[in-house]
C-alpha cells in the first residue's frame, strides 16, 4: 500500500523494522536451541557408545562362562545317564564297583553365576540412551532368560539336595566316596536295586533336558546380542 502521508510512512518503517528484528531473535533463539539439542544428542550418543562397550566385556565374560558350564552340565547328565543303566532289580558287582564316582559326579549340579551389574544398572537407570529399539529389546530379554535358566538349576538343586542325596546317605558312608574311608559300612547293590532313588535320578535326567536347553538359548541370545552391540558400535 502506497501513501504520501509522511507519519504512516514512517509507522510502517518502524513496524518493519520491529518485525526484522522480532524474526532475527526467533531465528536466533532456534538455532540456540537446534545447537544445544545437537551438543545433548552428541552428549548421550558419546555415553550410549561408552555403556555399550561395557555391555559388550560383560556379555563377551558370560559367554565364556556359559561355554563351560556347558560342559559341565553335559558331564554331569553324562554320569546320571549311567547311573541310571547301572540301577535294576538285580545289578551285578561290576556296578558296585564303577559307582562310587558315579555318585560323587553324578549328583553335582553346575552354579552358574553371570556378570550383570552393568547390564541391570542400564535397564533400571538409562535404557532410553539406547538409540536401537531392537539392541534395546534384546538388552532387556538377556536377564530375562538367565533368571528364567536359574529356576531350572534351582529345580534340579532340589531334587539333587531333597530327594537324592539323602537317599544315597541311606545306603553308603559318604566319607567312602571322597577317602575311601570305610569306618561305616556301605550297601551299594541295596542302593542300586532302589526304585525310588531310581526315579529320582530319571526324573534328575528329564528336568536336565529343560536345564541345558535354557541354557543354550541363554548363550545363544548373548552371542547374537554380542554381534548386534558390535553392528551398533561400528555404525557410531
Amino acid at each position: 500500500m502506497k501513501t504520501d502521508n509522511p507519519f504512516l510512512k514512517k509507522a510502517f518503517k518502524q513496524i518493519k523494522y520491529i518485525i526484522r528484528e522480532i524474526l532475527m531473535v526467533v531465528i536466533g533463539i532456534l538455532i540456540a536451541i537446534s545447537l544445544r539439542n545437537w551438543n545433548e544428542n552428541k552428549k548421550e550418543r558419546i555415553k550410549e557408545k561408552k555403556i555399550l562397550e561395557n555391555i559388550l566385556l560383560e556379555i563377551e565374560s558370560n559367554d565364556t562362562i556359559l561355554a563351560a558350564a556347558k560342559k559341565q552340565i553335559e558331564k554331569e547328565t553324562a554320569h546320571t545317564d549311567i547311573i541310571i543303566s547301572l540301577m535294576k532289580k538285580d545289578p551285578d558287582e561290576s556296578s558296585v564297583l564303577a559307582i562310587d564316582s558315579l555318585l560323587f559326579y553324578g549328583t553335582e549340579v553346575a552354579k552358574v553365576k553371570l556378570h550383570l551389574v552393568k547390564i541391570k544398572s542400564l535397564i533400571a537407570n538409562d535404557i532410553e540412551l539406547i538409540s536401537n529399539d531392537s539392541l534395546k529389546q534384546q538388552i532387556i530379554l538377556y536377564p530375562v532368560l538367565f533368571e528364567q535358566y536359574k529356576v531350572m538349576e534351582q529345580t534340579l538343586r532340589r531334587i539333587t539336595d531333597e530327594r537324592i542325596r539323602p537317599r544315597i546317605k541311606e545306603y553308603v558312608y559318604l566319607n567312602g566316596l571322597v577317602m575311601g574311608s570305610e569306618n561305616f559300612s556301605s550297601n551299594r547293590l541295596a542302593l542300586l536295586s532302589d526304585r525310588t532313588l531310581a526315579n529320582d535320578f530319571i526324573d534328575r535326567r528329564w528336568e536336565s533336558a529343560e536345564w541345558i536347553n535354557d541354557l543354550i538359548l541363554l548363550k545363544d541370545k548373548g552371542q547374537k546380542l554380542i554381534l548386534t552391540i558390535e553392528k551398533n558400535l561400528q555404525e557410531k
